[in-house]
């Protein structure tokens, strides 16, 4: 045994593996095989193998995913409020949105505390919990409020070295969360940036970065100089002995009956769809003005975003028929006026607004967008089966998003029902289709522009039809 008063927990447990033998601290023990006794505890708490790196490597960036039921967010909880002992550190812990810290990630960590029997070591308010023996505090915030991006308050809170992105997968836009990476850059610390989540699919810039681009495995544990990035891949296998027998048998029935949603949900996988994933008929592209143009608007406050889009077709007579989507509005707590103002450039052309919010088609009408108008509302497979008739070419981070993201309830049918998630550009996008597309019994009428109007329809199986009844397609 070796006695060490100030030594990091990352120093000690270097020292303990040398040696091979146990570090007494201040603050508490560490054993070579990663156990941490924090001085005055009872309770012992064990470091499992697969997160040793994070106290041993120096890379600037840790990327800790798995499966569900893995214990990423107990061993993540673990591990900040050990950082907490480490002198000189300042953690802010984010995640996409944060409604209320109090009543979520902090009560998760005011847990940990207490399990621990911490108390008298933290101070816990609502949206912040400090050391209080060394200093150490964690800043808890939401990358994303009502108003928009938070990156520019965000970036601005000075003498951070460690910045943590909780449910990573959930932050789309590299550019947010870059403009933050980038201000973490103490001179007297070991600056940190850990992403934690669940893997999603391959388009997203995680994966490109950390993954694609370094030919890193999925699952793969350990460190890559590449990258400056230690990676972490846990799954339920690694904990089962602390689950309940009964669930690990019916997770482990699913892995030879259902192997890819078992991937998904339980490895970790990352994949190239989003399992039941709706519209498959999409790429990113300019935007590009072919016809006549509409703003599809659909109305949130505060739990989703006010979603605005525009749309314009371009008829293909000998294929199928494209339609350019560009995003630009996605926000919360707006106001008619606040739509207004976003939206004012656009006040020449149509906007097709979700109908059951008729005071706000009345109060955008009054301000000056004179030819808003609440959409027709056909079931909602009808008209995902309408814009699923057409190639879509769209530009928009949020966008693209959602189209990765919304999915069918019964992901092995599809057809049956959509999740209502994800889909606020989406019901935006619908509401404009059924526009520039209006439904003329088993038809659907193009009204790009006058002369078409009366020329073309196209059957939702495809096949464009002129006036006369000859196929053209």
């Amino acid at each position: 045994m070796i006695t060490h008063k100030n030594l990091s927990i990352k120093e000690a447990h270097k020292t303990a593996i040398k040696e091979n033998t146990c570090v007494v601290m201040d603050r508490g023990t560490m054993t070579p095989t990663g156990r941490f006794v924090q001085a005055g505890m009872d309770a012992k708490v064990t470091i499992h193998p697969k997160y040793l790196p994070l106290l041993t490597s120096d890379t600037r960036y840790s990327l800790i995913q798995g499966g569900r039921a893995s214990g990423k967010s107990f061993m993540t909880a673990l591990y900040t409020l050990l950082l907490t002992y480490e002198k000189g550190q300042k953690i802010l812990y984010t995640r996409y949105t944060m409604a209320s810290a109090a009543d979520s990630i902090i009560a998760e960590f005011k847990g940990k505390i207490e399990e621990l029997g911490l108390e008298d070591d933290f101070d816990v308010q609502k949206d912040r919990v400090l050391n209080v023996k060394t200093g150490v505090e964690v800043l808890f915030k939401g990358m994303k409020t009502s108003s928009g991006f938070q990156t520019a308050a965000l970036k601005s809170l000075t003498d951070i070295t460690t910045y943590i992105v909780d449910e990573a997968e959930e932050v789309h836009d590299f550019e947010e969360f870059n403009k933050v990476n980038r201000s973490v850059r103490s001179l007297n610390a070991h600056n940190r940036v850990i992403l934690i989540l669940n893997a999603g699919v391959r388009t997203h810039w995680i994966y490109q970065q950390y993954f694609r681009e370094a030919d890193v495995a999925d699952d793969f544990n350990g460190v890559n100089t590449f990258t400056n990035c230690t990676y972490v891949h846990t799954t339920y296998k690694d904990i089962e002995h602390l689950l309940d027998a009964d669930y690990v048998k019916e997770i482990n029935k699913m892995e030879l009956h259902n192997t890819d949603r078992w991937r998904e949900e339980f490895y970790g996988a990352w994949r190239n769809l989003n399992r039941g994933v709706i519209y498959e008929n999409w790429t990113e592209g300019a935007y590009v003005v072919h016809g006549k143009q509409v703003l599809g608007l659909d109305f949130g406050f505060s739990n989703d975003e006010t979603a605005g889009l525009l749309v314009n077709c371009k008829v293909n007579p000998e294929g199928r028929n494209q339609l350019f989507v560009k995003e630009v509005l996605y926000k919360k707590e707006l106001q008619p006026e606040d739509m207004y103002a976003e939206l004012n450039q656009y006040t020449n052309l149509v906007w097709t607004c979700d109908s059951a919010r008729p005071e706000h088609i009345a109060k955008l009408k009054r301000l000056g967008a004179n030819k808003t108008r609440g959409g027709k509302k056909p079931k909602i497979v009808d008209s995902i089966m309408l814009v699923k008739d057409f190639d879509l070419i769209i530009e928009g981070e949020n966008l693209k998003w959602e189209l990765e993201n919304y999915c069918w309830k019964n992901k092995d049918i599809g057809l049956d029902e959509p999740i209502d998630r994800a889909n606020h550009l989406l019901d935006s996008l619908r509401y404009a289709v059924n526009y520039l597309w209006q439904r003329k019994g088993e038809y659907a009428v193009h009204a790009s522009d006058d002369k078409l109007a009366d020329k073309y329809v196209r059957t939702l199986t495809g096949d464009i039809w002129e006036g006369s009844g000859y196929a053209l397609g």
